[in-house]
């Protein structure tokens, strides 16, 4: 080495000094627990924590509530009984409904099933508020007839008549005791029945209304049989007419009840867990409830109220239920 040479320039070319970071091995302690490199975000990612039940899956739910609630409190006004049970029914059909579809926003846009709930809970809402609306306001009475004694007949012309009730009014003697008691025979020549009753106070006089077994069409036979002396001739009895048989009503509403749960039971097989049955099956239950029944006059809102009430707590668990059980039971 000569004079003028420095240490370092005997040494060759001078390499980039290594940091302290790379040079010193992590130990195994810090890649145990995965340690980020010095200079990294100290930040945790964040956690999404479950706070309980979603609400939003039931807010449909406590929305009907809150509306059957509010229609128990208007009905008790006769002005509006009839138009503000109607009014309630219809609300809590349209928020279950939304409800419902709203289930299509977790869904994939590609998938089949997005696009076949919205046309699904449209087709139910509207299939269930239709009878609801005719049983609020029915078609017009096929006929009226009024029996003032014992063994005096009467005919009504049914025409298309097929499945019937009657609404059977009297007036109560003020001098008289006793019951209101009455028996009326029906015959269509083919077809016989014997309707015996009671009838209760109600706005106008005492009225019973019944559905009859005898089905048209036809001309039905009125004989009264019997009239109880608390009761003021004439005994007045108006027949109706459902625009759809129950018969055909009890189909459509099993129909229904299977098309709800097997959207819920898809939604459950794409891992979600859905209300949609939950949601549709009350109003289900609720029209076919108001079908089954003759309802009609004072009665109308109370009847409306029990069906909504009989639909949510029905309809409502046995719609998740049933969804729940046909999950399990294709999984098999």
């Amino acid at each position: 080495m000569s004079d003028n040479e420095t240490p370092s320039e005997s040494a060759g070319p001078s390499a980039p000094a290594a940091s302290n970071e790379s040079a010193t091995p992590a130990s195994p302690a810090r890649q145990r627990a995965k340690v980020p490199p010095r200079g990294a975000s100290k930040t945790a990612p964040s956690v999404k924590l479950s706070t309980g039940p979603d609400l939003k899956k039931w807010a449909p739910y406590i929305a009907a509530a809150a509306t059957v609630a509010v229609v128990a409190l208007l009905v008790r006004t006769p002005r509006f009984a009839a138009p503000g049970a109607l009014g309630g029914a219809l609300i809590v059909c349209a928020l279950l409904g939304w409800g419902a579809a709203g289930h299509r926003m977790q869904l994939a846009a590609d998938d089949t099933l997005r696009k076949l709930i919205i046309p699904a809970t449209i087709g139910v809402v509207l299939a269930c508020a239709a009878p609801i609306v005719w049983t609020v306001y029915p078609p017009a009475p096929k006929g009226t007839v009024e029996l003032r004694e014992v063994g005096q007949q009467a005919t009504v012309e049914l025409g298309t008549g097929v499945d019937l009730w009657a609404t059977i009014q009297g007036q109560i003697d003020r001098n008289a005791t006793g019951n209101a008691d009455f028996s009326v025979a029906l015959s269509n020549g083919a077809q016989h029945d014997d309707v015996r009753g009671r009838l209760r106070p109600q706005e106008g006089g005492l009225t019973e209304r019944r559905n009859l077994a005898i089905h048209g069409p036809g001309a039905l036979r009125f004989e009264l049989r019997g009239m109880a002396s608390a009761l003021t001739p004439p005994l007045r009895i108006t027949v109706h007419a459902r625009p759809v048989p129950r018969l055909y009503m009890g189909v459509l509403a099993t129909l229904l009840v299977l098309l709800a749960v097997g959207i819920d039971t898809a939604l459950r097989h794409r891992g979600m867990e859905p209300a949609y049955a939950a949601a549709l099956c009350p109003i289900i239950v609720a029209m076919m409830y108001l079908q089954l029944r003759a309802v009609g006059g004072e009665e109308l809102p109370t009847d409306i109220l029990a069906s909504g009430l009989l639909g949510l707590l029905i309809g409502g668990l046995g719609g998740e239920g049933l969804g729940r059980l046909a999950k399990s039971l294709t999984n098999r």
